[in-house]
Formats: structure tokens, C-alpha cells, sequence
């Protein structure tokens, strides 16, 4: 693979990466029955995320971790999850 350069290469990225956690029964359930995330509606924004925080690009403005403290008080978050 090669290095990330864009908000395409995390685009596609994010797409691969989620396609195959969805398939994942340990952590799955965390996304589509805890979170109930859009996939469609998530993805743009999570790439909105990572396109800030590696390329210093774009305008996300959520609080990933108050997302993440929400999600652990509906479902006990373990380093398991996060392997």
C-alpha cells in the first residue's frame, strides 16, 4: 500500500477498513446495533476527521472523545475492541 497523500486515499482507506470491521462479530455489534452508525453518513465524516488530524485539512468539529465516552456508557469499551 501506499502512503496516504489525500482525502481519496482515506476515502478509500475508511472504506476498507469499515467493510471488514462490519464483518467482525466481536466488535461489529458496537457499530450497527450500540452506535446504529449510517455507514453511508459516517464514512465522509470520519474521513473528515482523519483528513484534519494528518493533513491539517477540512473543518471537522466533533469531540471524538466524548463519542467514544458516550459509546463506552452504552457498552463497556475494552483494549480488545480497539486491537
Amino acid at each position: 500500500m501506499k502512503d496516504l497523500e489525500n482525502r481519496e486515499d482515506l476515502t478509500l482507506l475508511m472504506d476498507n477498513f469499515y467493510q471488514k470491521l462490519l464483518q467482525n462479530k466481536e466488535i461489529s455489534y458496537l457499530f450497527t446495533e450500540v452506535a446504529q452508525i449510517d455507514l453511508e453518513h459516517h464514512l465522509p465524516v470520519i474521513v473528515d476527521f482523519w483528513n484534519l488530524s494528518l493533513f491539517g485539512k477540512g473543518n471537522y468539529k466533533n469531540n471524538v472523545l466524548k463519542l467514544h465516552l458516550d459509546l463506552n456508557e452504552k457498552s463497556k469499551l475494552s483494549p480488545q475492541h480497539f486491537k
